[in-house]
């Protein structure tokens, strides 16, 4: 028997302030795929689909609004958008510094575990703050826009160890604003 999370998740205000508050949801209630895992190749590809229109992941009950297929996803991180940036354009990064540091997205967090990015084309099925759980990456807000993929944010650093492959074979809509 299993019960449905009491996590109750904003669904009003700002995109940029779902976002926030989601992503802080998360993080403080210790849904952000990070502890207990000494691999920085960490996948949530176990977990229970009910059956009944709710997932189980770490043991919390998660109803779902939608579940949608295995698709392409890419992989970034803040630091490593910096150090691209740096290399591309002559030894400043677009903002204009020369020394790598972390970016933020687009909301405004701080880029890290937990975060997604769609394309524009796709806002209208993900807006910013929607919480989902992705097979392969875990729970996460949609806090940013990619150029084109559907992206998985890592935490500073990170992506270059990656040896995790480009798709994710579900993708589960849990709030939605």
């Amino acid at each position: 028997e299993y019960k449905i999370s009491p996590i109750q998740f904003v669904l009003t205000g700002t995109p940029d302030a779902i976002a926030r508050a989601n992503f802080n949801i998360i993080k403080n209630n210790g849904l952000i795929n990070k502890a207990g895992s000494s691999s920085i190749n960490r996948h949530y590809e176990v977990f229970t689909e009910n059956g009944d229109g709710t997932i189980t992941v770490d043991g919390i009950t998660f109803g779902y609004l939608e579940k949608y297929g295995s698709r392409r996803a890419t992989h970034y991180d803040g630091l490593e958008v910096c150090i691209q940036s740096i290399r591309a354009n002559g030894g400043r990064c677009w903002l204009g510094h020369t020394s790598p540091v972390n970016h933020n997205t687009g909301s405004g967090i701080p880029a890290q575990r937990g975060i997604v990015a769609v394309p524009a084309s796709e806002v209208g099925v993900y807006p910013r703050g929607t919480v989902l759980f992705v097979r392969g990456y875990g729970i996460a807000v949609v806090g940013d826009r990619s150029n084109s993929y559907f992206d998985l944010c890592y935490d500073a650093g990170e992506s270059h160890n990656l040896t995790r492959n480009n798709t994710v074979s579900a993708i589960y809509v849990i709030a939605r604003p």
